[in-house]
């Protein structure tokens, strides 16, 4: 009777192609300067995409918690990258004041981003002049 052993998984691989060029460069590069650490092509792509893709998550972090998507005259749409499920939520502009329709209150954060937004202060302004009566949130 054959017993079957089971050998360690060797991980995953998948194959890139880039430029023999690059690739050239690359491998004189390391034989250059073996004290950088790299003894492969393979070695080298993994830490610079590893280093590469670290950069871009940084970048995304660093993007701000609220964007303006779009207005028109009934108030803004501002996207939201902190909420879980609704990303876009519309902060209204009425006679009787200024509105998250997502959180249907006056004072939450997305009232005082849209309030903190020129063309919304500038809609505010001549919404007054037109005899709106408009209450806006206290600081």
């Amino acid at each position: 009777m054959v017993q079957l052993i089971e050998m360690p998984r060797k991980p995953d691989y998948t194959g890139i192609s880039i430029k023999s060029e690059l690739a050239n460069d690359v491998e004189a590069f390391i034989r250059e300067h073996p004290s950088k650490g790299h003894r492969s092509l393979t070695s080298f792509v993994e830490d610079a995409t590893i280093r590469r893709l670290e950069e871009l998550k940084n970048q995304i972090k660093e993007l701000p918690r609220f964007d303006r998507i779009n207005g028109d005259v009934s108030g803004v749409t501002i996207y939201d990258r902190e909420m879980k499920e609704v990303k876009a939520v519309h902060v209204s502009v009425r006679r009787s004041g200024i509105c998250c329709d997502f959180h249907q209150a006056n004072n939450c954060e997305h009232v005082k981003y849209a309030l903190s937004l020129e063309d919304v202060q500038e809609m505010i302004r001549k919404r007054k002049k037109e005899g709106w009566k408009i209450d806006l949130p206290e600081e």
